[in-house]
């Protein structure tokens, strides 16, 4: 059974900030996902 993939708000307003700040890390999944996740628990 395939699941889909959950959109982040905070994944996703981490990949815009390095987008236009750090291009260069955004090909860096782990990063994003373990900061994302950091996020996410933060503010739950």
């Amino acid at each position: 059974m395939e699941t889909k993939k959950e959109l982040s708000y905070f994944r996703l307003k981490l990949e815009n900030h390095l987008g236009e700040h750090f291009p260069e890390m955004l090909s860096d999944n782990q990063f994003i996902t373990a900061r994302a996740d950091d996020a996410l628990t933060t503010y739950l």
